[in-house]
């Protein structure tokens, strides 16, 4: 378990290093937000992270679409992130990630790799 740990705090050190800008269409959010029930959370920093072999923190096994990790979120909560679409919190991260921080859970590791870093606003379906 520790291993993944460090190859993943690796991955993510790689990915900030070598990250370029990324241009993405988006919606105004602003205006879904107003329209809908949810409440905006922040700005998060998201990566992406592939299958394991292991279960959620939660116990299920993770979706692709569906399933992100979030340390300051509940199990449960229901997201909107920006660009992307609605996703569950359904797992953890090392303790050592930040607050502000979303690890997207993508079907493949060359996804992940494509994906990144991106900075993308975070809001609690309610």
């Amino acid at each position: 378990m520790i291993y993944i740990v460090i190859l993943k705090t690796l991955l993510i050190a790689l990915m900030l290093f070598n990250q370029e800008p990324v241009t993405v269409e988006t919606e105004n959010v602003t205006e879904v937000a107003e329209e809908t029930n949810m409440t905006y959370v922040g700005n998060f920093s998201c990566t992406a992270y592939t299958w394991t072999g292991n279960p959620c923190a939660n116990g299920n096994y993770p979706v692709d679409g569906y399933s992100v990790a979030c340390n300051s979120l509940d199990f449960g909560t229901h997201i909107y992130i920006e660009g992307i679409g609605e996703r569950v919190v359904e797992d953890r991260g090392p303790s050592s990630m930040p607050s502000a921080w979303l690890d997207i859970y993508m079907d493949s590791y060359d996804a992940c790799v494509q994906w990144g870093v991106q900075d993308r606003a975070v809001y609690i379906i309610e």
